[in-house]
């Protein structure tokens, strides 16, 4: 149920279902997608207690994971276990801490092994396979050698147990967090469910039920929640700046000292699924932040060579502190945000026609190197950067210049990226739409 997970995985898949339903107008992947939605709200829960059920994470989490560790009551032999107190460097994303208790059992003077009491079965691997979890095997004993190799946890015996002794460690992981980028990665392709459900009789004859449930889940567990006041679980808030823009920022509660804007593509994410929300519903309060984000947006945007760049990440008032933007956004990120672009676009939110046609300059003039036959594009807004495939909104400027949609396809027609595929295929009509 981790967020990052469910964004960086799930939130992609989601992506490529609706687009793949957009391609071929088969409902078989809107059932799969139902049904993919319906387990991931499983995992939401109020871990913060603020009355909002969340997805969250602690993988950002500069806070330490602490760990304890003790011998069993009775045991025979002389050996002693040490943890480390604290863990306050990011773990591989499948070795992250997590609550259990653990106990390790010498089987035999030379060797033991790990349980997971929680989970009652042997502890899993910390670098499993790619066909999926493992049992760590049974270990030999050196004393006075680290054990890693645990998911979650690592220790250190020395001296000589006795067969039948145990030790039992206790991590607590670091806090977690929600996330308004994860957030709006899970909820954008929902939100697009929502919409082509209820704007069709058909679909919403068959799905109607499932899709207005999906709004309240929206409305009220997203929206009003990063509406809201900040907690310690939930470290964000929505801010007005003049000229009527507005972003999310980072509260100094928690493990924030100060308050800091959030880059671009954070916001940008959650931005999507709020214009969305607006286009379903025509309640005004979406409009005003979808227009207040998008306004920022633009204003963020610069124009060289009558194509548009911007940063990652750049001060927007005085509690930003930094007196320079960071880099130049990368393809990536970029990607995300000409997704919210266009989405603005689409639904008549601040940006125009003119706005897509520098967009679409950004991509043909200065991105990609110009080739047919081994196209390539480049890894930032301003070229240069090396190369990047992470072509999946771009290719929606294809509306705009049908050679976007071939040079995207032809990078990426051997992908294994589904979400880049079958946006592929989505946007296929633009190059056969007439001129």
């Amino acid at each position: 149920g981790d967020s990052g997970d469910l964004a960086w995985g799930e939130g992609h898949i989601l992506y490529a279902m609706i687009n793949m339903f957009y391609a071929t107008g088969d409902s078989r992947w809107l059932d799969t997608f139902k049904e993919h939605v319906d387990t991931a709200l499983c995992f939401l829960t109020d871990h913060d207690g603020d009355g909002y059920l969340s997805w969250h994470t602690n993988y950002y989490t500069p806070e330490p994971a602490r760990y304890k560790a003790f011998p069993a009551p009775g045991n025979l032999g002389t050996g002693r276990i040490e943890v480390p107190e604290e863990v306050v460097e990011k773990e591989p994303w499948n070795t992250r801490t997590v609550n259990h208790r653990f106990r390790v059992i010498f089987l035999t003077r030379r060797t033991f092994i790990v349980v997971d009491e929680d989970m009652k079965m042997p502890a899993f691997l910390s670098h499993h396979p790619p066909w999926g979890l493992r049992w760590l095997p049974i270990q030999r004993y050196e004393p006075g050698k680290l054990v890693s190799q645990v998911r979650g946890i690592r220790f250190t015996v020395t001296g000589q147990p006795e067969p039948g002794d145990s030790f039992i460690i206790v991590p607590q992981k670091a806090p977690e967090y929600d996330s308004v980028v994860h957030d709006g990665m899970m909820t954008m392709p929902i939100a697009r469910f929502i919409e082509t459900v209820l704007s069709d009789e058909e679909l919403e004859a068959r799905y109607g039920e499932t899709a207005r449930a999906y709004l309240k889940f929206l409305e009220r567990h997203f929206f009003e929640k990063w509406m809201s006041e900040p907690t310690g679980g939930k470290p964000a808030r929505w801010v007005e700046l003049p000229g009527g823009r507005g972003l999310f920022v980072w509260e100094p509660i928690g493990f924030r000292k100060e308050r800091v804007s959030l880059p671009m593509n954070q916001y940008t994410a959650f931005g999507r699924t709020i214009i969305k929300l607006w286009q379903i519903t025509k309640d005004e309060r979406y409009l005003d932040v979808a227009t207040k984000m998008a306004r920022m947006v633009k204003s963020l945007l610069r124009v060289k060579d009558d194509a548009y760049w911007w940063y990652y990440a750049e001060p927007v008032a005085d509690w930003d502190g930094r007196k320079k933007p960071s880099f130049v956004e990368h393809t990536h990120y970029a990607d995300m945000d000409v997704g919210f672009m266009i989405d603005a676009y689409e639904a008549g939110v601040i940006f125009n026609r003119e706005d897509m046609r520098r967009l679409t300059n950004t991509f043909i003039n200065v991105m990609w190197n110009g080739s047919l036959e081994n196209p390539k594009v480049a890894g930032g807004v301003l070229g240069g950067a090396g190369y990047s495939t992470a072509l999946c909104d771009f290719v929606r400027l294809a509306q705009f210049n049908p050679k976007v949609w071939t040079i995207c396809y032809k990078i990426n027609r051997e992908s294994k990226d589904v979400k880049r595929l079958a946006l592929i295929l989505a946007c296929e009509r633009y190059v056969h739409q007439p001129s």
